[in-house]
C-alpha cells in the first residue's frame, strides 16, 4: 500500500456518517412501493436503506481518495474542455454532435427508438444494463438534479450465496456508480438525454475532467483503491462508429498491476494508418474490473453486457496536431478518398467529365487557371501545353479512368507514399511526364508539366505534392466501387481456405491463401440448412460443409479450386466461382465482389 493511500484512510478516521444513519440502518432494508411522481427527476432512490452507510462512506472515500490534483479547491492548470454537445464533451450513447444531433431529431419525429432518451431515469437504465451488464432490478437509482445535469447515483448490494469467480457471480460484490447526465441538444422538456461520464468513487479515479482536450500521445492518469484485488484494465479508444470517416483506434489498453498507472491516448497519424480522424476526434478513457478473466482487448462502452464490478469512464476531446496541414498547406480530398496537401497558394480545378471514358480528379498549379474547364467540346482534361504555357508555371494532374480497356484486376496497390524519383519522373530535369500508381484496388494517372524556368521551390513543391498523396484504410466490409475489404491477412492463415461473410450477393465466401496467391470462392447457395457446420478439411484441402442427417442432402465438399465433390446433392454440383483478391496499400486484402477470374485457382494453388 502506498503512502499516499495510508494517509488518505487515516483521513477517514476524522470522518463518517452520523448517528441517524447507523439508527436508518439498524431497522434493516426497506422498500417505497410507491410509483413515481410525475416528475422523475425529483424522484428519491425507492431503495434499501441498509445500503445508506455504504453510499455514504463512498461519499467520504471519493473526497478521501482524490488526488491533489482532482480535489476540491483551484484547478493546478488550466485546461480546454469542450462545450457541452460537442464531439468528445459527452461518453454515451454517441460521441459527436452529428450523431447527437441525429438522435435529436428522431426523437422530435416521435420516433418510437428514441422515446427512451428522453428521461434520465431512462437513459441511466440502460445505460447500466448494457454498459455496466447489471440486470435491471438488482441495483437501485438515485436522481439530483444539479446546475450541470442530473447525477444518477447507482448502487448495488452484494447478492446472497454468490461465489464469486464468473460473469454471473459479479453481484457478489457490492457496488456504486455515479453516472452524470446532461442535455447534449435541446434543454427542457423533449430534450433527448446523454451520459456525460461514469465514476466508481470507491474503485478508481482518471484525472482529467469531462470533455477535457488531449493532445495525441499524451495519457490520463488513473489511480485505484488499494484494496481492489479483482483484476483491472485500463484503455482508451479514439473516434468510433460514430466519428468520422473510419476514425477509430483503441490504444494503451492493458493490464493494470499496481495502484496508480497511466492510460496512453494514442493513435496514428491519418498520413501512417489510413484513418481520417482530422486535426481533432472524440474518445474516452476508461478503467474497469469484473470477476470474469478481463482481459487487455476489453472494453466496457463497446461490450456486450456482460456484467462489471466497476466502471469508471471519462469522455475526451483528442486533438491530433500532425494530421493538420503544415504551414502554408491545404488539404484536398477527392470523392474517391484519396488526398494531397498542395500549397495554399497555388490553383486547384476539379475535374469531372462524362463520356465514353469517365474522367475525376483534380489539377494543381501555381498559375491561373491551372487547366482549360471541360466542355462539350473538349470532354476530356486539357492540361497546360509545355511549349506555351508561362515559362515558371507548374503544373499536377491527378486523374481516374471508368470505361475503356478492363481493369487491372490482379495487380496489388502501390506503397506510399511514392516519388517521382522512385516512379521513374525525374522532374527536376523534364518538362513533361506521366506515371501511374493504384490506391485501394483503382488505377491512378499522375501527370506533371513545368515550365523551363520554373523555381527550385516550386519543383520541389510539386514532388512533396505527389509524395503526400494517401489513400483511407478500409474498415472490415467497406466498399469502395467494385472492391469490399476483408480486413487483415492475419485472419486468413495461409495454405488453407477461410470462411468470411462479405454481405451483398455474395454472401459467404472462402478466402483462399495458395502458395502462389490469393483469391476467394463464392459459395453459392451458402448453407446445405440450418444445423450445419462450415470447415476447412485439411487432409484433403476441400471446403466442407457438414449437414445434419435430417436435411437429406448429405455432406457438401469442394476443391480448393472451387470443384464440386461428385457426391454432392444435385443443389452443390455448381462449381464455385473465383473472385480476385489484391493486397490494399495498408496490406489489407481487398476482393473484386462482381468480377471472376477462371484461371485463378490454377494460378494461385498448383
Amino acid at each position: 500500500m502506498t503512502d499516499r493511500w495510508k494517509d488518505a484512510l487515516r483521513d477517514l478516521d476524522d470522518v463518517g456518517p452520523d448517528e441517524s444513519v447507523y439508527r436508518r440502518a439498524a431497522q434493516g432494508p426497506t422498500r417505497s412501493d410507491l410509483p413515481p411522481p410525475p416528475n422523475r427527476l425529483s424522484r428519491i432512490v425507492a431503495g434499501l436503506t441498509a445500503f445508506a452507510v455504504f453510499a455514504v462512506a463512498a461519499v467520504f472515500a471519493w473526497n478521501a481518495f482524490r488526488p491533489e490534483s482532482v480535489r476540491e479547491g483551484p484547478v493546478p492548470r488550466a485546461v480546454s474542455v469542450a462545450p457541452m454537445g460537442e464531439d468528445g464533451s459527452i461518453l454515451w450513447p454517441e460521441r459527436t454532435s452529428q450523431a447527437l444531433a441525429s438522435l435529436q431529431e428522431g426523437a422530435d419525429a416521435g420516433r418510437g427508438r428514441t422515446r427512451w432518451l428522453l428521461d434520465p431515469a431512462d437513459v441511466a437504465d440502460e445505460f447500466v444494463t448494457r454498459v455496466l451488464g447489471w440486470p435491471f432490478g438488482t441495483y437501485e437509482v438515485g436522481l439530483e438534479s444539479r446546475t450541470d445535469g442530473v447525477m444518477a447515483r447507482v448502487v448495488r448490494a452484494p447478492c446472497q450465496g454468490s461465489d464469486p469467480g464468473s460473469p454471473a457471480d459479479a453481484c457478489a460484490f457490492g457496488a456504486r456508480e455515479d453516472i452524470l447526465l446532461a442535455q447534449p441538444v435541446a434543454h427542457g422538456v423533449g430534450g433527448i438525454w446523454a451520459v456525460v461520464s461514469v465514476a466508481a468513487p470507491t474503485f478508481a479515479l482518471l484525472d482529467v475532467v469531462p470533455g477535457q482536450t488531449v493532445v495525441n500521445g499524451e495519457s490520463v492518469e488513473v489511480h485505484l483503491a488499494p484494496s481492489v484485488e479483482l483484476p483491472v484494465v485500463v484503455g482508451s479508444r479514439i473516434g468510433g462508429s460514430s466519428a468520422s470517416g473510419n476514425c477509430s483506434g483503441v490504444s494503451g489498453t492493458e493490464r493494470l498491476r499496481t495502484d496508480d498507472g497511466r492510460i496512453s491516448v494514442s493513435i496514428g497519424s491519418d498520413r501512417d494508418v489510413g484513418t481520417d480522424c482530422g486535426a481533432s476526434a472524440p474518445g474516452y478513457a476508461w478503467v474497469a474490473t469484473a470477476t470474469w478473466d478481463i482481459h487487455a482487448g476489453a472494453d466496457p462502452l463497446m461490450g456486450d453486457s456482460t456484467p462489471y464490478v466497476a466502471v469508471t469512464a471519462v469522455p475526451l476531446a483528442v486533438a491530433i496536431p500532425e494530421n493538420a496541414a503544415p504551414a502554408g498547406l491545404s488539404t484536398y480530398v477527392d470523392p474517391l478518398g484519396w488526398r494531397v496537401d498542395y500549397p495554399a497558394a497555388w490553383t486547384v480545378t476539379p475535374i469531372a467529365t462524362q463520356d465514353h471514358v469517365s474522367t475525376t480528379g483534380a489539377v494543381f498549379s501555381n498559375v491561373t487557371p491551372g487547366v482549360a474547364s471541360p466542355n462539350a467540346s473538349t470532354p476530356s482534361p486539357v492540361g497546360l501545353d509545355p511549349g506555351t504555357m508561362p515559362l515558371d508555371a507548374v503544373e499536377v494532374v491527378i486523374t481516374h479512368r471508368e470505361g475503356g480497356p478492363p481493369p487491372d484486376l490482379l495487380s496489388d496497390d502501390s506503397r506510399f507514399p511514392v516519388t517521382l524519383d522512385g516512379l521513374g519522373c525525374p522532374f527536376d530535369s523534364m518538362l513533361l511526364c506521366g506515371v501511374g500508381v493504384r490506391g485501394n484496388g483503382l488505377d491512378y494517372a499522375i501527370e506533371v508539366r513545368r515550365g523551363a524556368n520554373a523555381s527550385p521551390e516550386d519543383i520541389a513543391a510539386v514532388e512533396a505534392l505527389v509524395a503526400s498523396m494517401r489513400f483511407r484504410s478500409l474498415d472490415l466490409g467497406a466498399q469502395v466501387n467494385d472492391w469490399t475489404s476483408l480486413g487483415r491477412p492475419r485472419l486468413y492463415p495461409e495454405g488453407v481456405g477461410t470462411a468470411t461473410w462479405v454481405g451483398g450477393r455474395l454472401g459467404v465466401v472462402y478466402v483462399m491463401r495458395g502458395p502462389g496467391g490469393t483469391y476467394a470462392l463464392d459459395l453459392d447457395p451458402d448453407a446445405c440448412g440450418e444445423g450445419e457446420n462450415q470447415t476447412w478439411d485439411p487432409t484433403t484441402l476441400q471446403i466442407w460443409i457438414q449437414c445434419p442427417a435430417y436435411l437429406g442432402t448429405g455432406d457438401v465438399r469442394y476443391d480448393r479450386f472451387g470443384r464440386p465433390d461428385p457426391g454432392n446433392a444435385p443443389a452443390f454440383r455448381s462449381p464455385l466461382r473465383a473472385h480476385p483478391v489484391i493486397t490494399a496499400w495498408d496490406g489489407s486484402l481487398l476482393i473484386s465482389t462482381s468480377r471472376v477470374m477462371e484461371e485463378l485457382p490454377q494460378r494461385s494453388w498448383p
